[in-house]
């Protein structure tokens, strides 16, 4: 989101949700599946119905994906997620890595919603999941958990590999 006088910018990052889409390690049963349950000739109307994993396409961890006993989306406040947010671009990174010693010296402050483009941005979808996808390791993991950032986000389908 950005701010242009008074206009505000909203960029959707998101991934369009298709039968076909890439998931994660390539496992035919994360793939989204439409099933038609209804059509004009013989039903009079259209109605498709949606199948789909949760963590399919562009999507929020939620705790208790990770720690047991962790918020469940109900749970969970969505509006902290209607936000600015700060984009990093470390699409030159030669490891398949982010590290803290990477991100020490960006300006990142306490309840700041960071954003990591990377260069599984110019992954070829269509090639399939790419299993050397650069991820958010510990170290820098733990880093933006001491300055107290509101959330992260990264360019792949899981922000962390090992």
């Amino acid at each position: 989101m950005t701010f242009k006088g008074d206009t505000l910018r909203i960029y959707d990052i998101s991934m369009s949700i298709t039968p076909d889409m890439m998931v994660y390690k390539d496992k035919l049963d994360k793939k989204p599946k439409f099933i038609n349950m209804a059509n004009h000739q013989n039903n009079g109307m259209h109605e498709t119905r949606v199948e789909i994993d949760i963590h399919c396409g562009t999507h929020i961890d939620m705790p208790l994906h990770m720690i047991e006993k962790g918020k469940t989306m109900d749970e969970f406040d969505f509006e902290r997620l209607i936000t600015s947010a700060k984009v990093f671009d470390f699409t030159e990174l030669t490891n398949k890595y982010i590290m803290a010693k990477d991100i020490e010296k960006l300006v990142i402050n306490k309840g700041d919603f960071i954003i990591f483009k990377t260069q599984n941005s110019f992954h070829d979808k269509l090639k399939g999941f790419e299993n050397e996808f650069v991820f958010v390791e510990e170290s820098a993991a733990k880093l933006l958990k001491e300055k107290g950032i509101n959330g992260v986000g990264i360019d792949s389908l899981g922000i962390e590999r090992s």
